[in-house]
């Protein structure tokens, strides 16, 4: 068996390649830059320099293999214009490419997001027959990807995932939560948000075992841990585990918004994407990010391995093992 990955240097890219390298998997990656590689360093893998925004670069990696797991994308930008090229055309792309080379694959997984659907209604969760309303560019971007895949779904098996916000070691975006935990001062909203958050070894065992059977073919899925949780609980477990003497501080809503101004403000100031933007308050500002995983469950057997609990402290050890911060005495 031989599977490419695109985005396998990514965060949950490398954890995906990580699984497959352990289950002695031949593993493809498609790269942009050779030189960004050291999560895949010392990992038995082929790498093919590349970039789904340029077809002609396609070719080889999508040659011979039998599975493809997309997952490289945009998740954040300066232009809106830049998440429609990498999510949209680029997701094209590559599907016409394997249409060109190597239209025989036994699957196709395009892993998605959460934010393609859309917050949760006030008196429910989402299930995959929910209409899609996302709130962000980045959503509606992941949205159009979607309807990319599906329009070759009679060429080949295809199938997409959705997960929620994710969390684990090499994390760049909820580690801000871990540090200013480890700070002593931990900033949350106000207006409580109730989501679904899930550890990335979870969705990277999801991603493999959609790829496992037919049943998930011409499929799109929730997945991730469906348990809710109120981002006020996740932070005081943070506090917990990480340093008990940090104090939790809530932010009004529009404290919220200033940030993401600033964050507007940096990112057309250096024309490099924020962590903070006015796109990403949008989503932000919404209270519930709920869904369940069922159909999950019953088609391919989903299930949540590792607690909430032990996720936050195989994280916050990692960050300390990684010197991305110190162990608090």
């Amino acid at each position: 068996m031989k599977i490419l990955v695109t985005g396998g240097t990514g965060f949950l890219g490398s954890h995906l390649v990580e699984l497959l390298v352990k289950k002695d998997i031949q593993v493809k990656c498609l790269v942009r830059d050779t030189i960004n590689l050291k999560w895949l360093k010392g990992m038995p893998v082929e790498l093919f320099r590349g970039d789904c925004s340029e077809s002609d670069s396609l070719g080889l990696a999508v040659s011979g293999v039998d599975y493809v797991f997309h997952l490289a994308g945009l998740v954040r930008a300066v232009r809106q214009e830049d998440l429609y090229n990498a999510n949209v055309i680029g997701t094209r792309n590559l599907l016409e490419a394997i249409v060109s080379k190597n239209p025989s694959i036994k699957k196709f997984i395009y892993v998605s997001s959460q934010a393609a659907s859309g917050p949760a209604p006030f008196d429910g969760v989402l299930t995959e027959n929910s209409d899609a309303a996302p709130v962000s560019n980045y959503g509606y971007s992941k949205l159009l990807g979607e309807y990319e895949v599906m329009k070759f779904k009679d060429k080949f098996p295809v199938t997409i995932l959705r997960p929620p916000a994710i969390y684990g070691p090499r994390d760049k975006d909820i580690f801000m939560f871990f540090k200013a935990a480890h700070s002593g001062l931990l900033p949350v909203p106000a207006v409580d948000k109730i989501l679904n958050i899930s550890y990335a070894g979870d969705i990277a065992n999801a991603v493999f075992s959609a790829s496992e059977t037919s049943a998930t073919d011409g499929n799109t899925y929730f997945i991730g841990d469906d348990a809710p949780v109120l981002f006020s609980g996740f932070c005081r477990l943070l506090a917990q585990i990480i340093n008990k003497k940090a104090k939790i501080v809530k932010v009004p809503e529009w404290g919220v918004w200033l940030s993401a101004l600033l964050g507007e403000f940096v990112q057309n100031a250096t024309r490099k994407p924020s962590l903070s933007s006015l796109d990403k308050y949008r989503e932000l500002k919404q209270t519930r990010w709920l869904f369940s995983s069922a159909k999950a469950k019953s088609d391919f057997g989903y299930k949540t391995e590792v607690s909430l609990e032990a996720g936050i402290k195989n994280t916050y050890e990692w960050y300390v093992k990684n010197g991305w911060l110190k162990r608090k005495q």
